[in-house]
């Protein structure tokens, strides 16, 4: 930090014709011969230089400074004291100045140095590893000693280049479905500065993109939310009419055509892909169920079924196989929370059966948009996942008797009112569809795994309520060749998200 030449020239006595006084040759002991300065300043208190002569002294700087001076500028020989008065430095590079003592003909040159303020970088700030992992640079820029600490985890490491200053992270694979992060954080304990990273990785669930109802504003918020997914586009239904969004990114297409007077009260996709759209069917009446072709194509009816249920109403459409031709179609039915069914074969709809659903005690559903009841397979026997407001869990009775999936996850508070399931890869997975009734409601989607009945993801959005609609949402499974995607809309909290599962 300081550089100190010493440059001593000794005049011998000349010695002419006569004798003289041999001349006092000049010295120095200098007590603290170092000189730094604290960022902060000395003007409070002066650093003191300390020094001893055999002969009187000058002293000055190299040149006039706006942040540094020195007293006295002189003085006798014996015992001597410099004051050097520095201000703050708020600049983060370090300055320097130059003193000069000169004793006789001896000079004593030293560099007066002030540390820069401190400061601590990060380059980049934030880093993303996709689920595959990997290996990425990010460089520390600082002017003081720092230490480095990490968030405790298993996954992340990193190494340090001394010479070029760059850590390079590396991260392992994420078999996970959720993302992950870690906090990595570099301070200085003494001057209290600090700077951290956040370090973050994908999982084999992705948020694809996100929107909010109010972005359509072509679409009116009614009520139930409904999806489906036909050719690319995603099929929005709030009970007032039908839209179509851009699967990929959301963004709003156009109205779905329907027939005067035809109002979607349930809307869904079977297993081969046609949207299946029904109305409520009250107590101890019919209804009938239709499939959409297209965009513009009039629906095509396919079945009737028939609630003879004590209820308000049955809905909430669910639909597995082909319903042209061999499928399955299932609702849910309010107050007494039963399900109806049919089986269809050879396009030909059979007679509606009924059943009881989980756990009836655990509170009345007074509308059948908050409860859902899908069938699992290709016809009613092989089995139906269920829910409904005030169950806490996922149910399925695939092994004969009704059985809690993933565990208690809900409450009062919360409306899980829809299901979806579909087979991607080798994994048959359900989808739980949670709406609000508060701010502080469970809002989201949760993704099972049927063969471990696991829960292996969840999607949840902490917005304020937007709508004033009911707290109904909707969930549909789309598999692809090379991935699960996952879109869920919820109605109160105004939200439309694609989520990609691979």
């Amino acid at each position: 930090m300081k550089k100190i030449a010493l440059f001593l020239s000794i005049v011998a006595a000349a010695i002419a014709c006569e004798q003289v006084d041999p001349v006092t040759p000049p010295e120095f002991d200098f007590a603290n011969p170092d000189v730094l300065i604290p960022y902060q300043g000395s003007e409070d208190e002066g650093l003191k230089l300390e020094f001893t002569t055999n002969v009187d002294w000058t002293a000055e700087l190299d040149k006039t400074y706006d942040w540094v001076t020195i007293t006295p500028k002189s003085g006798v020989a014996g015992d001597a004291v410099i004051t050097v008065v520095a201000t703050p430095n708020k600049e983060t590079a370090e300055r320097t100045a130059v003193i000069t003592v000169k004793a006789g003909v001896s000079v004593l040159t030293f560099d007066v140095v002030q540390e820069g303020f401190p400061t601590l970088s990060i380059d980049p700030t934030e880093v993303t590893f996709d689920a595959n992992g990997g290996s990425k640079e990010v460089t520390v820029n600082a002017n003081v000693e720092y230490v480095v600490s990490m968030t405790e985890n298993d996954w992340l490491t990193y190494k340090f280049n001394a010479e070029t200053g760059v850590y390079t992270l590396t991260a392992a694979a994420n078999d996970k479905y959720a993302p992950r992060s870690v906090t990595i954080t570099v301070s200085n304990n003494v001057d209290g500065v600090s700077e951290s990273i956040v370090v973050s990785q994908t999982g084999k669930a992705v948020v694809v993109w996100e929107k909010s109802l109010a972005d359509y504003t072509s679409v009116v918020p009614g009520g139930p939310i409904h999806l489906a997914y036909l050719d690319g586009k995603l099929l929005l239904s709030t009970g007032v009419a039908a839209y179509a969004l851009n699967a990929e990114d959301g963004e709003y297409v156009a109205p779905v055509a329907l027939p005067e007077g035809f109002v979607i009260g349930s809307m869904t996709n079977d297993d081969a892909g046609n949207v299946v759209v029904a109305g409520d069917i009250a107590a101890y009446a019919t209804g009938d169920v239709y499939v959409l072709s297209g965009l513009d194509a009039s629906p095509v009816k396919v079945a009737t079924m028939q609630n003879d249920v004590y209820s308000f109403n049955a809905g909430n459409l669910r639909a597995g196989g082909d319903v042209t031709k061999n499928g399955v179609l299932s609702m849910f039915v309010d107050v007494s929370q039963y399900w109806i069914g049919c089986d269809i074969t050879d396009g030909v709809a059979g007679a509606t059966t009924f059943g009881a659903l989980p756990n009836p005690e655990a509170g009345t559903v007074w509308a059948c948009s908050n409860g859902c009841v899908a069938p699992l397979g290709t016809k009613l026997a092989d089995g139906l996942l269920a829910t409904y407001y005030c169950l806490p869990a996922l149910h399925s009775n695939a092994s004969g008797e009704w059985a809690a999936v993933g565990g208690n996850l809900f409450s009062g508070n919360d409306n899980n009112c829809s299901v979806a399931e579909a087979v991607y890869g080798e994994t048959h997975y359900a989808a739980l569809a949670v709406g609000s009734h508060f701010n502080y409601s469970a809002t989201g989607v949760y993704l099972y795994d049927l063969a471990t009945n696991e829960m292996v993801y969840s999607y949840n959005y902490d917005g304020d309520l937007a709508n004033a609609a009911g707290p109904t949402a909707d969930v549909a499974l789309v598999p692809s060749d090379d991935a699960l995607y996952v879109y869920y809309a919820d109605l109160q909290k105004g939200k439309v998200v694609c989520i990609q599962v691979k």
